[in-house]
């Protein structure tokens, strides 16, 4: 039960969604267009994770 549940997450991590996007037909995990958007939320969080460590620190 647990490699099926962490074999379901690993196909959404970063690297997995931004190779989905480069290959045509991807025999597991999403899509291009899911895969896109994926990564599109990855970076997001970094953003807002970056943005939310320096926003209260001195210039």
């Amino acid at each position: 039960m647990f490699v099926d549940v962490a074999t379901a997450v690993v196909r959404y991590l970063p690297d997995r969604a931004g190779q989905a996007v480069l290959h045509r037909n991807p025999d597991d995990g999403p899509g291009p267009w899911t895969g896109l958007a994926v990564a599109a939320v990855w970076e997001a969080a970094a953003l807002l994770a970056g943005w939310w460590a320096v926003r209260d620190r001195d210039a």
